[in-house]
C-alpha cells in the first residue's frame, strides 16, 4: 500500500474571536484496501483538532489518502468541523477522487 493523493483544504476564522475545529472524517466510501486521514505534517488520525486560530488566522490540514499500488476507483467523503466555542455551527467539505 502506498501514498495516494494528498487533499489540502485551508480553513479560515472569520469570526470575531480565537475558535478552533474538531475535524472528523463522515460518510467515508472508500474501495476496497483504500484508506483516508486527516493529517498534520506526519501526525494523522480519524479526527483531530485544528490550532485556535485568531480571527482572520488560517490553517491547512491534509487528507492523506493510502491505496494499493495498482489500484483504482472512486473514493470519496466528507471533512466535518465542528467550532470548540459555538458546536452549533458546523461545516462540512466534500472531498472526491479517482485514480
Amino acid at each position: 500500500v502506498g501514498q495516494g493523493p494528498d487533499v489540502s483544504i485551508t480553513f479560515t476564522n472569520q469570526g470575531s474571536v480565537s475558535d478552533a475545529l474538531l475535524l472528523s472524517l463522515e460518510n467515508v466510501q472508500l474501495p476496497s484496501g483504500w484508506s483516508a486521514a486527516i493529517c498534520y505534517g506526519n501526525d494523522c488520525g480519524s479526527a483531530k483538532t485544528t490550532p485556535y486560530l485568531p480571527p482572520g488566522g488560517s490553517t491547512t490540514p491534509i487528507i492523506r489518502f493510502s491505496l494499493p499500488d495498482a489500484a483504482s476507483g472512486i473514493a470519496s467523503l466528507q471533512v466535518r468541523g465542528i467550532s470548540v466555542s459555538d458546536p452549533d455551527y458546523i461545516i462540512r467539505v466534500s472531498v472526491t477522487i479517482q485514480r
